[in-house]
């Protein structure tokens, strides 16, 4: 018998337009039915070319944006 984990949350990594490596952007965590994604400081403060994911629903800014869908899926390995 095996089991799966079940995850609740993932980094988030972008690869910013001319860059030569990806940074990560924040954490994707799961709540409940729903998904809330949280850009990290460190990308807000240091990244000087940081850049919205998806700017009609992920705006740039600090603390957590909960999105309004049913999250159909688990994080498993």
């Amino acid at each position: 018998m095996t089991s799966k984990k079940l995850y609740k949350e993932a980094y988030v990594w972008v690869w910013l337009p001319k860059a030569t490596e990806p940074v990560v952007a924040g954490r994707l965590e799961a709540d409940g039915d729903k998904l809330r994604f949280n850009y990290g400081r460190s990308y807000l403060e240091k990244v000087p070319n940081a850049i919205s994911l998806y700017e009609p629903e992920l705006p740039l800014r600090s603390g957590g944006i909960k999105q309004q869908f049913v999250c159909n899926f688990k994080f498993t390995l």
